[in-house]
């Protein structure tokens, strides 16, 4: 038979080893929880590009800001402009009227899913945004702004 003695000790180690597990969790979800920003940028001859990313947790949310720098800015204002955020194997995009300024923007993709998935994320050093018009594409490079 166990003394009452033999058995505190053990009981306070169980306690311990509950209380550090239980705080092992709680920092494991925080992390997971972390949110991080990112801004990619990039341009060429006709088109200025910034993208904004938030990270958080398995969510990741975009803004764009792309803004035309070629010439003949009136023969655009009424055309249908597509465009498209790529992002290893996946895009984010739509249709849109550039503004009276030549600026396009908007959201540039809203990402999440469960467990296991790839790309919940934007952790890339680079992303393509690219312009279409009159059927003519325009890609552009941006790299992740340190």
């Amino acid at each position: 038979m166990e003394s009452r003695e033999t058995k505190l000790p053990s009981n306070i180690i169980l306690i311990l080893s509950l209380v550090v597990i239980f705080c092992y969790f709680v920092v494991a979800a925080l992390a997971s929880n972390k949110e991080t920003s990112t801004t990619f940028v990039g341009g060429n001859n006709n088109w200025s590009v910034t993208v904004d990313v938030n990270n958080k947790g398995n969510l990741a949310e975009g803004t764009y800001v792309a803004k035309y720098k070629g010439n003949n800015i009136e023969n655009l204002l009424e055309k249908v402009i597509s465009y498209q955020v790529i992002y290893k194997s996946t895009s984010s995009g739509g249709s849109t009227y550039l503004s009276d300024k030549g600026v396009l923007e908007g959201k540039a993709f809203r990402k999440s899913c469960g467990n296991g998935c790839p790309y919940s994320t934007i952790d890339v050093p680079e992303l393509t945004f690219e312009v279409v018009v009159d059927g003519i594409e325009d890609r552009i490079i941006l790299q992740k702004n340190e």
